[in-house]
C-alpha cells in the first residue's frame, strides 16, 4: 500500500505483502462468492406444468387436464387461478386423491364464468419434480378454439415466513371440432369422497366453533351440506365449504358430502359443552316451574 502524502515528500520503499496473506485474501473472497451463490439459489421459484389428454376433440367429448408443480425448495401452500373459455368448455368434475395437497380451502370447486380458484396446502412440505396438484375434467360444448390458462400462481415457501413466489403462467390451446356420434368420455375411476376426519377449532373473530372436513378425495366432492340441531329437531340443509362456521347455539352438526358419482358420505358431530348448557337450562326451567307451582299451592291451597 502507498502513502500518497509521504510519496509527495519523498519516495519510500514499496510495502511487500507476505505470500500467505495474499492466499488468505483469495480464500476469503472465494468463500463469500460461494455463500452468495447459495443465498441466490435459495430463492429459485417453483414452476407449474399443465397437460391435457388431447388438444383436438369434438363437441360432446371430455378433456382431462392435469396440473403439476416442480419445487427445488420446500413449499407448503398455493393459490392458483385457472381460466378457461367458458363459452366452449364446461367444468365436469375434479379429483385430488393423488394430489400433494392434503388440506383444501376451495372445495367444492366453483366455476365462476370460466374462472376456477385452487387454494390448498400440505401438512408435510413438498420438494421435488412434477408433484400433482389436481386433475380436472372439462366437456367441449361448442365448436371453436378454447384455451386453458394459469392466470396467477402464488406458491408459499415452507420457510416459516409465508414467503410467496410466482409459479409462472401457462397456456394450453384446444381445437374443438363439430360433434360426432362417438364422443370421447373420460372414465371416472376416482374413489368416492368419504369423510375421513372433522377437525373442530375456535374462530378467533366470533368465538364460534369452526369445522374443517377432510375426505380421501376432496376434489371428488361435488357438494357439501350441513345442518344443525339447536334444540330437539334438525334444521334445514345448507350448502357449505369444507371449512364452515358452526352457529353458537348448535349442539349437534350433521355433515354430508355428495360426490360427482352421486354417492354420499355423512357424519354427525356433537358439541358437548353446548349440549350440557341446554340440559342445564332445561333443569333450571323445571326447578323454577316446580317452585312456582309450590308457591301457588301455598297461596290457594291444595
Amino acid at each position: 500500500m502507498f502513502n500518497i502524502r509521504a510519496c509527495e515528500a519523498r519516495m519510500k520503499p514499496m510495502l511487500i505483502i507476505p505470500k500467505f496473506k495474499i492466499l488468505y485474501s483469495i480464500f476469503v473472497i472465494l468463500v463469500f462468492a460461494l455463500l452468495s451463490t447459495i443465498v441466490f439459489a435459495q430463492v429459485s421459484s417453483p414452476t407449474i406444468r399443465m397437460t391435457i389428454s388431447s388438444n383436438q376433440v369434438s363437441v360432446g367429448s371430455e378433456i382431462e387436464f392435469k396440473m403439476f408443480v416442480t419445487a427445488n425448495d420446500p413449499i407448503n401452500a398455493f393459490d392458483i387461478t385457472l381460466v378457461h373459455t367458458g363459452s366452449l368448455l364446461e367444468f365436469v368434475r375434479s379429483r385430488t386423491d393423488k394430489s400433494i395437497a392434503t388440506v383444501w380451502q376451495s372445495f367444492p370447486l366453483v366455476d365462476d364464468n370460466g374462472k376456477i380458484r385452487l387454494v390448498g396446502g400440505m401438512t408435510s412440505p413438498f420438494t421435488g419434480k412434477d408433484g400433482e396438484i389436481i386433475t380436472l375434467v372439462f366437456k367441449a360444448i361448442e365448436k371453436g378454439g378454447a384455451e386453458l390458462t394459469v392466470e396467477r400462481a402464488d406458491i408459499a415457501l415452507a420457510d416459516g415466513k409465508g414467503t410467496l413466489l410466482s409459479g409462472g403462467m401457462g397456456n394450453l390451446k384446444i381445437k374443438i371440432l363439430e360433434g360426432d356420434n362417438n364422443p370421447v368420455l373420460i372414465q371416472n375411476n376416482a374413489p368416492a369422497p368419504k369423510i375421513s376426519d372433522v377437525i373442530v377449532s375456535k374462530d378467533p373473530e366470533t368465538s364460534n366453533s369452526l369445522i374443517m372436513v377432510r375426505t380421501d378425495n376432496d376434489g371428488g366432492v361435488k357438494q357439501m351440506e350441513i345442518r344443525t340441531r339447536d334444540w330437539f329437531t334438525w334444521g334445514d340443509w345448507q350448502k357449505s365449504d369444507l371449512t364452515a362456521s358452526v352457529p353458537k347455539n348448535a349442539w349437534a352438526l350433521e355433515i354430508k358430502a355428495l360426490g360427482f358419482d352421486n354417492t354420499e358420505s355423512s357424519r354427525i358431530i356433537y358439541f358437548w359443552s353446548a349440549l350440557f348448557t341446554k340440559f342445564g337450562m332445561i333443569i333450571v326451567g323445571i326447578i323454577i316451574l316446580l317452585l312456582i307451582k309450590r308457591k301457588f299451592r301455598r297461596i290457594y291451597g291444595e
